[in-house]
């Protein structure tokens, strides 16, 4: 693995809590668009209440790519920088307030234009859940339950202009709209086992 600089280190494991390991087990999963992702490096935007679902289907069915970290307080733009250009891919939270989504679009528009990554929108949609209580709201799937993870096409960030235009964390954000009623449709239209 090709190091950029002197000071990077692994990112912390972003192994998924084992209940919605186990759980994912036990649903019928269809993932569509994964064969677009290229080459690891890449960010993952989805619902911050997919995240912890997301995290056991990327252990699962994406476990040949090199890693998932989720930029977290501790780390810095510098760390986020060097962990895509070795090759893991970013996980960022999207909430479902719509000033704090504003505000994690334009972090990830930042990210990926820094690290010259590209932006995936990953929708999911699931049968039958439980909605966690508390600050994020996880989804948790019901045994038997099935799960349409859809990941959009990349959004690529362009060098210019210098300040990143609102136009763009609208495109992201209704790319991420999209996926998830794309997720939805594969639903309704029934999902096939992937194993």
């Amino acid at each position: 693995m090709t190091q950029t600089s002197e000071t990077f280190s692994v990112p912390r494991s972003l192994l998924p809590p084992i209940v919605f390991t186990w759980l994912s087990r036990l649903a019928r999963i269809n993932l569509a668009g994964a064969d677009q992702l290229g080459e690891p490096g890449t960010i993952l935007q989805l619902r911050e209440s997919h995240v912890p679902l997301f995290r056991a289907i990327y252990a699962h069915y994406l476990s040949e790519r090199q890693g998932l970290f989720m930029p977290s307080p501790e780390d810095s733009n510098r760390d986020y920088i060097a962990y895509l250009t070795n090759r893991y891919d970013a996980l960022i939270a999207i909430p479902a307030d719509a000033v704090q989504a504003e505000t994690a679009a334009h972090h990830t528009l930042g990210l990926a234009r820094a690290a010259d990554a590209l932006i995936f929108p990953v929708g999911i949609s699931i049968t039958r859940q439980l909605q966690l209580p508390g600050e994020t709201g996880a989804a948790l799937p019901l045994p038997g339950a099935q799960i349409a993870v859809f990941i959009e096409a990349p959004f690529k960030t362009a060098e210019h202009p210098e300040q990143i235009p609102s136009s763009w964390n609208k495109a992201v954000m209704a790319l991420l709209d999209h996926a998830n009623a794309q997720a939805q449709e594969i639903l309704q239209q029934g999902v096939s086992a992937t194993e």
